[in-house]
């Protein structure tokens, strides 16, 4: 299974793209922290299970890189506990799926995060590859828009 993120927007806080799986038309829309993103390239993918029941699917590093800045830690495609909330911990951390509310905020995360990774179960019960190929082609750079008011 094939999943492409291209990133599309970048600001100092935050960095939109879309998530396409397979190449399907239909794609999901992902928000990631600047200082923390990876940088584009090939990445494997797998699925784990937390001792709170969380799901979460964990971006695998190549042998010859080093863990994001600042995290020390591998990334993660958001991840939600059974019962809808999402976790902050590492949130600094994870690659946000959703549909659009606005630049840089995403809802319906747990959604689309279920059904995502519901498909990556189903391919790795058929013992196919996850493969994440992020994309940064095209991105442009701009401003982040203050949603809430305040002074620049």
């Amino acid at each position: 299974m094939k999943l492409t993120i291209h990133r599309n927007h970048s600001t100092s806080l935050y960095t939109m793209g879309m998530l396409r799986i397979n190449q399907e038309k239909r794609c999901v829309q992902t928000v990631e922290n600047t200082l923390t993103m990876l940088p584009p390239g090939a990445y494997g993918v797998h699925l784990s299970s937390a001792s709170d029941h969380s799901r979460r699917i964990v971006i695998t590093l190549p042998e010859n890189a080093t863990s994001p800045p600042k995290t020390g830690r591998p990334p993660i495609l958001a991840r939600f506990h059974p019962d809808g909330s999402y976790r902050t911990a590492r949130k600094l951390q994870a690659i946000c799926l959703g549909e659009l509310l606005i630049p840089g905020a995403l809802k319906k995360g747990v959604e689309v995060y279920t059904r995502l990774f519901d498909r990556l179960e189903k391919a790795e019960k058929r013992h196919e590859p996850i493969t994440l190929f992020i994309s940064e082609r095209g991105m442009k750079k701009g401003k982040p828009i203050r949603h809430w008011g305040g002074d620049e």
